[in-house]
């Protein structure tokens, strides 16, 4: 096999690597499509989480999504979604906050056209495959435009994901508390509907990324051919 062959070879097998290898973690085939829980809310209970272990195989998640169904018509609720690392010890979410989205708000004319999926592009974020994680929908940080209550999807008391559980907080506008307090859970209520894509590299290179790639390619082929020569 020639040296270009080799090279193209293994830029093959590189680029579709990162394409193949790839895990979900997906509840939502579990759920009746008309569960939930509720009220999530600021005056109510301002955050729900669900509690996940990465997949050892890919451990970079891109995205995450959660069901909303508000209860209010003309009356949103405004939250954002976070990714924290989680104490399972202590019930609590740790550490620095590892992923947070931008404001969204319910749009389903008070429960009028059912349940509403958030999905949240978290950008190959980077996880221990070895850890426990929280991903979570609070209101805490929007309080000045919150003014609804949602169901939160859920499967009822099946337990459907058997390395997490569904973890909820009466916080308020206190996002210190999200560390500070034991989160409650309760086995009445089971996990969360979600979906989670997890991928083994943290993205799949841009295509101006490979441009280059493949022209540093071409100059070393273009020296080797003069060294040969």
């Amino acid at each position: 096999m020639s040296f270009a062959t080799r090279l193209l070879a293994a830029l093959g097998l590189l680029f579709g690597a990162c394409v193949a290898q790839a895990a979900i973690i997906d509840t939502s085939a579990q759920w009746n499509g008309s569960s939930g829980i509720s009220p999530f809310g600021h005056t109510n209970t301002a955050t729900y989480g669900q509690t996940f272990v990465a997949p050892e195989t890919a451990s970079y998640l891109d995205s995450w999504t959660f069901f909303l169904n508000d209860m209010t018509a003309g009356a949103p609720v405004d939250f954002s979604m976070y990714v924290m690392a989680w104490d399972s010890n202590t019930t609590r979410a740790t550490g620095d906050i590892l992923f947070a989205s931008d404001q969204v708000s319910t749009t389903n004319n008070g429960g009028q056209d059912g349940y509403e999926a958030f999905t949240f592009a978290t950008g190959g974020l980077v996880l221990d495959a070895s850890a426990s994680y929280v991903a979570f929908i609070s209101t805490s940080e929007w309080t000045a435009q919150q003014t609804g209550t949602a169901y939160v999807a859920s499967l009822g008391a099946k337990d459907g994901y058997k390395d997490g559980g569904f973890f909820w907080l009466n916080n308020g506008t206190r996002t210190s508390y999200w560390t500070e307090r034991m989160w409650r859970s309760s086995s009445d209520y089971g996990d969360l509907v979600f979906t989670a894509q997890f991928s083994a590299f943290a993205a799949v290179p841009e295509p101006g990324v490979l441009g280059l790639f493949l022209i540093g390619l071409l100059a070393l082929l273009g020296v080797r051919r003069r060294i040969n020569a």
